[in-house]
């Protein structure tokens, strides 16, 4: 199995830039430089085990929500990203976000026949 270090590249980015964290800082943070983080974040640089460790740290964030998308048929696949849409909500956004959730999975299970 091939690791598409782009789709990385790319979560990584995504997060940073969720959590309001710079490049530069999160490049400080890690211990590497700015063009390697550039060059990480845009899928040309592969990283070792130990900076992926560290930057998923320095992001606050598991490792598998780094690699999602990178696994076959993960059945867990936005399960991370959940918790982490969630993690800052009051009890109140989650309550009004819940009910969301359950009423279009509910609409789409009782309009399955639409779909092809």
């Amino acid at each position: 199995m091939e690791i598409n270090y782009k789709l990385l590249g790319e979560r990584i980015q995504e997060v940073r830039k969720t959590r309001h964290i710079k490049q530069y800082g999160l490049a400080a943070s890690v211990g590497v430089s700015v063009p390697f983080m550039s060059q990480v974040e845009s899928g040309k640089k592969q990283l070792s085990l130990e900076n992926f460790i560290q930057i998923a740290d320095a992001l606050d964030v598991t490792a598998d929500t780094l690699l999602i998308g990178n696994q076959k048929e993960v059945y867990t696949e936005y399960q991370s990203d959940i918790y982490n849409l969630l993690s800052d909500c009051s009890l109140y956004e989650k309550k009004i976000i819940y009910g969301l959730a359950y009423e279009t999975k509910r609409l789409l299970k009782e309009n399955r026949f639409f779909r092809q």
